[in-house]
């Protein structure tokens, strides 16, 4: 004689055999040790190995110091960002779109720096020099341990808009790179700035968004 498997049995079996899932602690505590392992590696690669403080905002002149500021603001926004995009049922606001105007508004920064400077004939048009694909691989190399540790971490927090936050992170990323390269890289030329500087920053940030369903797989 077969025994009788009502629903409340199955439920009640259902509820004995949950285990609890493990979280990756609170948001604040992730921000919060994000914020200090990235800020302490990029005060380490600019003081210890390029040799720079941040004393040196100060002797910039005004569009380099908003371009720091705006670099900054950048890493900021999409660290925030990529935190909130982390969850799972994330939903797209307008807020979102912050660190990408933001990304937007600092390479409009160098292009109006670029044809000012080149109406006074001092500076250099030239798009890809030597100088060029010096920059360019090292802030790809100085962002690739920060990408590392962001991706590793988003992953405990189970991301379903995974080509978003791979976009995000990379481009949190990418930025504190872009940040330490603003103090330490003595070419002003606009050309180098927008194809070294500003295009490592989206180049990272693509890379993100093609390998996000990849990397951010729970």
């Amino acid at each position: 004689m077969k025994a009788k498997f009502s629903e409340q049995t199955l439920i009640a079996e259902l509820v004995t055999d949950l285990t609890p899932v493990p979280f990756y602690q609170r948001p604040v505590y992730f921000l919060g040790i994000w914020f200090l392992l990235s800020s302490g590696y990029f005060y380490a690669l600019l003081y210890g190995f390029m040799g720079h403080s941040l004393n040196g905002l100060f002797s910039m002149d005004l569009t380099s110091q908003i371009s720091v500021a705006l670099v900054l603001a950048i890493f900021l926004s999409a660290s925030l960002l990529g935190l909130r995009s982390g969850f799972p049922g994330f939903k797209k606001t307008r807020l979102n779109s912050i660190p990408a105007g933001l990304l937007l508004l600092w390479g409009l920064v160098f292009l109006s720096r670029y044809f000012t400077a080149g109406a006074n004939h001092a500076t250099d048009y030239r798009f890809f020099s030597a100088q060029d694909f010096t920059c360019l691989p090292c802030l790809l190399a100085f962002s690739a341990i920060p990408a590392a540790f962001y991706i590793f971490a988003l992953r405990k927090l189970a991301p379903t808009e995974t080509r978003w936050v791979g976009f995000i992170a990379l481009m949190a990323a990418g930025a504190g790179a872009a940040f330490c390269g603003e103090f330490y890289c003595l070419i002003e030329s606009p050309a180098h700035r927008i194809f070294a500087h500003w295009g490592s920053v989206v180049l990272v940030a693509f890379i993100g968004r093609n390998l996000g369903p990849r990397l951010l797989r729970w």
